[in-house]
């Protein structure tokens, strides 16, 4: 097989097209999950700084 034979198999197969999907997929699952619990971490922050400012005043 020539050169440019190879060059046409590499760019039509698409057999590790699936794996880089999935990461993706679980690299923006993640970026959600973390931009998530920081956002309820900020939540509870303000909660707890409202009930103990209401306690101790």
């Amino acid at each position: 097989m020539n050169i440019r034979g190879k060059i046409q198999e590499f760019w039509s197969d698409q057999s590790g097209a699936t794996m880089v999907e999935y990461g993706l997929l679980i690299a923006l699952l993640t970026a959600v999950g973390v931009f998530a619990a920081a956002r309820v971490g900020a939540v509870n922050v303000q909660t707890f700084t409202k009930i103990s400012n209401a306690l101790s005043g």
